[in-house]
C-alpha cells in the first residue's frame, strides 16, 4: 500500500455514503458527529448546535476551500476539549457556488479544535489541505470500499509515526 504523507493528520472518524444536499447540510451532519459521545442527549444536542453555528460562521466569514472535489472546513470552537478531524464521503455529489463558479464536492474533510490552539490549528489545516491536494489519494478514496477502507487509507500512518515511504 502506498503511504501518503499523513503524519500529524489523524482522522478521528470517517463516514461513508453521507446524504447531503448542500454545504450547510454537510456542516450540520459534521457537527452532529463531532458532538457525539456525550452522556446526555440534551448536552449532545446543545453542543451540536454550538458546533454547527461555529462551522457556519467560519464558512461565512472565511469561506471554505474546495480541492480535488473535497470541501475542506475548519473552525475554532471554545467548547471542544481536543481537536476533532472527520472525513465524509458523500452519497451523491453536491454542487455548490462559492462565488468562483459552480463546483462539485464528493468529500468533506473538516477539522474543529479548541480556540486556544489558534495558529496551531491553522498549521494543521494547511497540512490537511496539502493532503487533500494529492490526486492519487483522492482517486484511491473514490475507489476504496466502506468506512474501514477510508480509515485505513487516511490513517495509514499514525500521528506519531514517521513516513518511511514516499
Amino acid at each position: 500500500m502506498h503511504l501518503y504523507r499523513t503524519q500529524n493528520i489523524y482522522f478521528d472518524e470517517c463516514f461513508d455514503n453521507i446524504k447531503a444536499k448542500s454545504v450547510e447540510h454537510c456542516l450540520q451532519q459534521a457537527s452532529q458527529y463531532i458532538s457525539e459521545g456525550n452522556a446526555s442527549q440534551a448536552i449532545a444536542t446543545t453542543k451540536s448546535q454550538t458546533i454547527y453555528d461555529a462551522l457556519l460562521q467560519e464558512q461565512e466569514t472565511h469561506g471554505v476551500s474546495i480541492v480535488n472535489n473535497v470541501l475542506i472546513g475548519n473552525a475554532n470552537i471554545d467548547i471542544l476539549s481536543s481537536r476533532k478531524t472527520i472525513f465524509m464521503r458523500l452519497n451523491n455529489p453536491v454542487v455548490v457556488d462559492l462565488g468562483q463558479g459552480m463546483q462539485i464536492i464528493n468529500f468533506v474533510a473538516l477539522t474543529a479544535a479548541p480556540a486556544r490552539l489558534g495558529a496551531l490549528n491553522l498549521r494543521y489545516l494547511s497540512r490537511l489541505t496539502r493532503l487533500m491536494n494529492d490526486k492519487a489519494l483522492i482517486e484511491s478514496l473514490r475507489a476504496v470500499e466502506g468506512v474501514d477502507g477510508l480509515k485505513l487509507m487516511l490513517n495509514d500512518v499514525s500521528p506519531n509515526d514517521q513516513v518511511s515511504a514516499a
